[in-house]
């Protein structure tokens, strides 16, 4: 009998000292984690749908892109085109001077890894008591959704202002 839970592989590559980049695939999905400790730490966690790697990735840097190259099948791959923050997914690359240069290059090293990190929690709003101490009823309540949506950036999870039009570490429009 085979068994219906595929295989989980983890694999970690360090982009700089301050951030680093997790892939993770389980069966025909793929998970990129990008890790930024300089301002707090941040997660932006994308899921793709690759198929199964048959080969550790390879993680180029290219000027201030990284490319990941997965294995799929055979001739079948998926790139990862990183910049910052922003992930973005291909079958095939068509920038023929960017293949070349790949072709060159020794990859950085990923190291298997038993987990990927998870992002941290949003902070809990504080309690707030009632305007009347004395009195029976609970009188709490919810802060608003509004606030809640302002707290943090929902592109790169970075703290913002209720005021803020855009994040000022990732520049993702606030709504």
């Amino acid at each position: 009998m085979v068994d219906p839970t595929p295989t989980v592989r983890n694999f970690k590559g360090s982009l700089n000292p301050h951030q680093s980049l997790y892939l993770s695939n389980q069966g025909k999905l793929t998970t990129v984690t990008v890790v930024s400790s300089s301002l707090g730490e941040q997660h932006n966690r994308l899921l793709f749908s690759t198929g199964p790697w048959t080969a550790t990735p390879l993680l180029y840097p290219i000027s201030e892109t990284l490319v990941v190259v997965i294995v799929i099948t055979g001739d079948a791959h998926a790139f990862f085109q990183i910049s910052g923050t922003q992930v973005q997914m291909s079958h095939q690359l068509q920038d023929d001077a960017l293949i070349a240069q790949l072709k060159t290059m020794t990859p950085i090293a990923m190291t298997p890894t038993p987990s990927v990190p998870q992002p941290p929690a949003p902070p809990t709003p504080p309690e707030q008591t009632p305007a009347n101490p004395d009195s029976q009823t609970d009188q709490t309540l919810p802060q608003s959704t509004a606030d809640n949506r302002r707290q943090f950036c929902t592109q790169c999870g970075s703290a913002v202002r209720p005021e803020d039009k855009f994040c000022a570490y990732c520049g993702h429009q606030l709504t």
